[in-house]
């Protein structure tokens, strides 16, 4: 169900329903014509049914899940806990995130067992005695909660928020595996895989800047089933070629002001060059009122809305992006084979975001936009030529799609539960040890 979604001020419409392959009664696979957010359902994760690469050996096993902060960092774990409720119970996982994130509201809503940790974000600024002070505390909570829970594996999925429950296994001797969705790792995960048993990223190329790289194994960024079924049906329609008129906009799971506003500006031009366009725009809950009333000025076709967890949805109905290269998004474009525009956050740490649209745009998915060149004509120029050329959408498509990694989520959870497997044993110091005691999930 969409969070926030209401009314744009303009004459209604419907995102246009796309036949999505589901399981039917009795196992039959069914093609029905709903919108995939429903199609492919939402709500209370469920498991699937016993992974058979693991048998019943993971019966018991209790492992912990740490991060948080963004979107990209809750949703990539959403994922994995997905694939976990197919070995073990609801009640033999734990989520630890932090006070203040969207994970607070996310992960009850999905009935996660969940524990919030002090914020550390900015212990290093010019609050840092006060966030130090927090930070120990937080440090002996997560090991507390880790020891009382009996977690025998740790799974941190970045940022700020997974740096103490990660720390905290360390003491413990527990094994802790990390995820980096970026090209470019950042500061917290490349410290913390100096202690980590083994570093899950979405890119190759991100491999050389951890100090242990031979800890890195590719294991790409795991995403929800319902996006992932989802992505599935739409892509077996096959793109045909043809100039396309639905444009989706998104700035990450906080939004994007600035390009936001960069597109808000470009409307007029765009209902011009590109008759009939229909815009979606995922504003962020601070700029959705203003981003109607500029919907409804400039008489652009489309829908606005604040925050959604049903992405599916919207994917679904486009046939461009426009949107930051935050890595969740960008894996989430590749399961939908989605052509793009990516306009890279120029002040992300060490430029990560620009780092990892490379990727894209060398592949040939992409074209990317510096946010200090792009304005809104020369924006609207460029959408017009994609859009208006069904070739080049295609190309595009399948280049994206060639990113596609749809295992991942299976493949990190069968590697956490490989983890666990390990309790005991010395903490892994070199490949072998870890490669003798991990078996790939592939």
């Amino acid at each position: 169900m969409l969070a926030r979604a209401g009314p744009s001020g303009h004459p209604a419409w419907r995102i246009p329903l796309r036949p999505c392959a589901r399981e039917g009664s009795g196992g039959r696979t069914e093609d029905r014509s709903v919108p995939c957010g429903v199609a492919c359902g939402n709500g209370r994760l469920r498991g699937r049914g016993p992974l058979e690469e693991l048998g019943g050996e993971a019966m018991g096993v209790r492992v912990a899940i740490a991060g948080g902060g963004t979107g990209g960092h809750v949703f990539p774990a959403l994922a994995v806990i997905e694939e976990l409720l197919d070995v073990i119970a609801r009640e033999d996982i734990l989520f630890i995130g932090a006070r203040g994130g969207i994970e607070e509201r996310i992960m009850p809503a999905h009935e996660v067992r969940s524990e919030f940790l002090p914020s550390i974000k900015g212990l290093f600024g010019p609050s840092m005695p006060l966030k130090a002070a927090g930070a120990l505390r937080g440090f002996f909570r997560a090991r507390a909660l880790l020891s009382a829970f009996g977690a025998r594996a740790v799974l941190g999925t970045g940022g700020y928020a997974s740096a103490l429950p990660v720390l905290a296994a360390r003491s413990l001797t527990i094994p802790a595996i990390l995820l980096e969705q970026n090209a470019i790792p950042g500061r917290t995960n490349r410290l913390l895989s100096r202690f980590a048993w083994e570093v899950g990223v979405q890119f190759e190329e991100s491999a050389g800047f951890f100090p242990k790289p031979h800890k890195v194994v590719a294991t790409g960024n795991p995403l929800r089933r319902s996006l992932r079924t989802c992505a599935d049906g739409v892509w077996e329609r096959t793109r045909g070629g043809r100039p396309g008129r639905r444009l989706l906009v998104l700035g990450g799971s906080q939004g994007a002001r600035n390009l936001n506003d960069l597109l808000l500006r470009a409307l007029m031009d765009l209902r011009m060059r590109v008759p009939g366009i229909e815009v979606f725009l995922i504003a962020g809950e601070r700029d959705e009122a203003r981003a109607r009333e500029a919907f409804q000025r400039s008489r652009v076709k489309g829908k606005v809305v604040g925050f959604t967890e049903d992405m599916a949805m919207f994917y679904a109905a486009a046939d461009l992006v426009l949107c930051r290269a935050g890595a969740t998004t960008l894996a989430e474009l590749a399961a939908f084979g989605l052509p793009s525009i990516l306009v890279p956050y120029p002040y992300a740490a060490d430029n990560h975001q620009e780092a990892n649209a490379r990727v894209y745009e060398k592949a040939g998915a992409a074209r990317i936009m510096r946010e200090s060149d792009a304005t809104p004509a020369s924006l609207s120029l460029a959408i017009a030529e994609i859009l208006g050329d069904g070739d080049r959408l295609k190309a595009m498509a399948m280049a994206a799609k060639g990113l596609d990694r749809p295992g991942s989520a299976r493949e990190v959870a069968g590697r956490l539960i490989r983890a666990a497997g390990a309790e005991g044993i010395a903490w892994p110091e070199t490949s072998l040890a870890m490669t003798a005691r991990i078996v790939a999930f592939r």
